[in-house]
Order: structure tokens, then C-alpha cells, then sequence
């Protein structure tokens, strides 16, 4: 029988924040977390059994941190509050009642806190630079910040907000399999230029197809664009350029640039050794095109 644990019945190793008598959050049947009382239902850490933050892998723990025990105290990295896990596997099981009792409060803005957190992260993910070396996020996006000359990113990381330098990244791999796709399709936009799709999906967007194309064929299309569109207004105006920093073609209206807004970048993916960009795949009104006979030689 899992042993569980009841409100205040520990005193973690970090700095704390008096808690409410009869705290409780909610616990849903069948629920993997807690809903923490701030609202947040998703990012926790793991401690032990005495509220001390574990390291993830496996092997001896590094100083200042515990190892993984067979049932963890879930901290909530929003507010700090602390649950018990076991808690929860017994709701999973039927056999306890919703809701659980919040043990403790650490307090996160805390020397010791932050500290523990930063060994933690660095022990789990060490040698990972995708994610965030603050709070290990593998959530993040490329931020414009500066548009001079060519543009310049840095990486934000989507939970905390920190930036560190922007890392391209290789080709990704095919989002679908090659019984998915069509291979050399004839496709335009509207403009009535017809250009030859490397692979187009059965994925449609707005009913409308989504193409990829070679490196050779992007180029054209950002040049036919840079000619057609020299002279339009700047709200119609759409701007598809190759950047070298990136690896990856910038799309982006005029008007949208001037306010600083970032572009939306096309990385290259691999479609069976060849790699495709998606120019304006899921947002440019693209669709086949039926090409008549060569005609005869005279």
C-alpha cells in the first residue's frame, strides 16, 4: 500500500511560504497532475520524499540533489506549492477521493531554490542545447531583433522568456510518410506562374494544397515575387527571402516587417535525400495545374 502524505507533514530544504490551513487542490479522476491551486496543471518538478529536487537520471545524484525515489513530491514551478504524487496514483486507481492536500509552499524566487533548480536542469539535460539552460524548456522560437542588413535572431525560450544565442538547425526529417506525397506536381498560386513541386501532401489547407519545393525552385519563386511586388503597396506587398544565418527562407508582408514584427520561417526538411521548403505551405492559396501536350515539332 502506497504511504501518502498530509498538509505540512514536510519541511523542504529550501526557504518557504506559509501556507493556508486546509489547502487542497483539485484532482480529477484519471488526471496525471494536480490543477495546482495558481491554476497551473502542467509544469512540475519531481522532489523526494522530503521535498529536496531529484536528478532525473539515472546513477548517483550529484551534490545538492536526490535521487529518483519510487513515488515523488510534484512541485509546481509556477507558485512552488508541493503535492504527492502518490496521491495521484491512487486517484488513477480509483482509490482515493479528488483532491490533494498542498504539503508545503517553497519559495521559488529563493538563492537556494534557483540554485537547485539550475543543478537540476543542468544534470537532466546536459549537452542538450535545444533546451533552456534556465529552466529546461524544449520549448522555444526565434525572435527578430534586429532588421538591419540581414536579419538577426536569438532564441526565447516559451516558458520563462530567457534568450540565448539563436543555434540554426539542420533539415528537418519528412512530416509524413512517402506514400503521402506526390512527387513533381505542376502548382501555382494565382500569379499564373506554374512552378513544379519537389512533393506535395495529402494534407490540404482551406482545401487549398501544400507543396514543397527544391532549393533551385524557391529561389525562382522569391525572385518572380521581388520583381512582381517591387511596386505594390506595402500592406500587399509579400517579402521571401533566403537567409544564410538560418538556413531557412524568411516570409513576411512589407508591412508586418516595418512593425517589427518576425517573419514566418520555412526550414528545409529531407524528403528521401532531397531537401524541400515549404513556401507558403498552409498559407498561400496554392492548387494543381493541368499541363496540355508538348507541342508537336514543326
Amino acid at each position: 500500500m502506497i504511504s501518502t502524505l498530509t498538509a505540512g507533514a514536510i519541511t523542504p530544504p529550501y526557504p518557504t511560504i506559509p501556507i493556508a490551513v486546509g489547502e487542497t487542490a483539485r484532482l480529477e479522476p484519471g488526471s496525471l497532475n494536480v490543477e495546482c491551486r495558481c491554476g497551473n496543471s502542467e509544469r512540475f518538478h519531481a522532489a523526494d520524499r522530503s521535498g529536496r529536487l531529484v536528478s532525473e537520471k539515472p546513477g548517483p545524484a550529484p551534490d545538492g540533489l536526490a535521487e529518483m525515489p519510487e513515488t515523488c513530491l510534484a512541485v509546481c514551478a509556477d507558485c512552488g506549492r508541493v503535492y504527492d504524487d502518490a496521491l495521484t496514483d491512487l486517484t488513477l486507481a480509483g482509490l482515493a477521493a479528488v483532491g490533494s492536500p498542498v504539503l508545503a509552499r517553497i519559495n521559488t524566487a529563493s538563492t537556494e531554490w534557483r540554485r537547485a533548480l539550475a543543478l537540476a536542469i543542468q544534470a537532466a539535460h546536459a549537452g542538450d542545447t535545444s533546451r533552456c539552460p534556465r529552466c529546461g524548456s524544449a520549448e522555444s522560437f526565434p525572435v527578430l531583433i534586429s532588421l538591419r542588413d540581414e536579419p538577426t535572431f536569438v532564441t526565447r525560450c516559451a516558458f520563462c522568456g530567457s534568450t540565448r544565442p539563436f543555434a540554426s538547425q539542420p533539415p528537418q526529417e519528412a512530416l509524413m510518410p512517402a506514400t503521402s506525397l506526390r512527387f513533381n506536381v505542376p502548382v501555382t498560386y494565382g500569379d499564373g506562374r506554374v512552378y513544379i513541386a519537389h512533393t506535395v501532401s495529402d494534407i490540404r489547407w482551406n482545401g487549398y494544397l501544400c507543396p514543397a519545393f527544391t532549393r533551385d525552385v524557391a529561389d525562382q519563386i522569391a525572385a518572380d515575387l521581388a520583381q512582381d511586388e517591387a511596386d505594390a503597396p506595402d500592406e500587399f506587398r509579400i517579402l521571401v527571402r533566403w537567409n544564410g544565418e538560418l538556413q531557412a527562407y524568411l516570409l513576411q508582408s512589407a508591412e508586418y516587417e516595418s512593425a517589427g514584427d518576425p517573419p514566418e520561417i520555412v526550414r528545409g526538411r529531407d524528403s528521401e535525400g532531397t531537401t524541400v521548403y515549404g513556401i507558403g505551405s498552409g498559407s498561400w492559396t496554392w492548387s494543381a495545374v493541368e499541363l496540355g501536350p508538348a507541342p508537336a515539332a514543326s
